[in-house]
């Protein structure tokens, strides 16, 4: 099964251009220990 990530990223690549995957875990495991 193709996403629509996987097509956009082979698009990238064709395009020789590179991307940006942002990861924020706010809030895990809870809200305090984020904060801190």
């Amino acid at each position: 099964m193709t996403t629509r990530i996987d097509t956009r990223f082979a698009e990238l690549k064709q395009e020789g251009r590179a991307a940006f995957v942002a990861f924020v875990t706010a809030g895990d495991p809870d809200f305090e220990t984020s904060l801190s």
